[in-house]
């Protein structure tokens, strides 16, 4: 149990950059639209967009800084910075697949929605050899799927989104 919560723990860079970038993007979206500009600059390939408007450089920014910021906290910044990037790959991957396969922006994918940036974290945190001897991978994927689904449901009893399980459908600020 120990190194369940050790995991958790571990990881609260990169859960935390996830949702602070989506939540600040969903606001700054609302309220100030023109900064909000599309990371893959509405670029296509293939002849689909590469990532979407939903992928966006402050978003991108924001999910490196989060995971700075709280890896600081820690006591680690650059590791947390690490997972923040870690977490943007997982997320970009998973909107490149989605045009590939025809999803469209804000579509759903799930599962894959809810835990691609704990798939890549997990994946990256191996492939550099940062993984600590305690890290329960499996349990930080359930945790990562369990706790999105919890802000999901949330952000929809709140009146934020419109369905809980494809959080990215329609965000609106009451």
């Amino acid at each position: 149990m120990s190194s369940i919560i050790e995991t958790i723990c571990f990881t609260a860079p990169a859960w935390t950059a996830n949702t602070a970038a989506a939540l600040l993007c969903y606001f700054l979206k609302k309220n100030h639209p023109s900064i909000v500009r599309p990371l893959d600059g509405g670029l296509q390939w293939g002849g689909k967009r590469i990532f979407g408007d939903n992928k966006t450089l402050i978003g991108s920014s924001v999910m490196i800084a989060a995971g700075w910021m709280v890896g600081t906290l820690q006591g680690d910044g650059t590791a947390g910075a690490l997972m923040g990037v870690f977490v943007l790959a997982g997320s970009l991957i998973n909107s490149f697949i989605k045009r590939r396969v025809g999803i469209r922006d804000g579509g759903n994918f799930f599962p894959f929605d809810q835990i691609d940036y704990a798939l890549s974290t997990t994946v990256l945190l191996y492939a550099t050899g940062t993984a600590p001897l305690f890290f329960d991978w499996p349990s930080f994927i359930a945790f990562v799927f369990l706790f999105q689904l919890s802000v999901n449901f949330l952000a929809f009893k709140l009146g934020f989104i419109d369905s809980f399980i494809c959080k990215k459908r329609s965000f609106k600020i009451p």
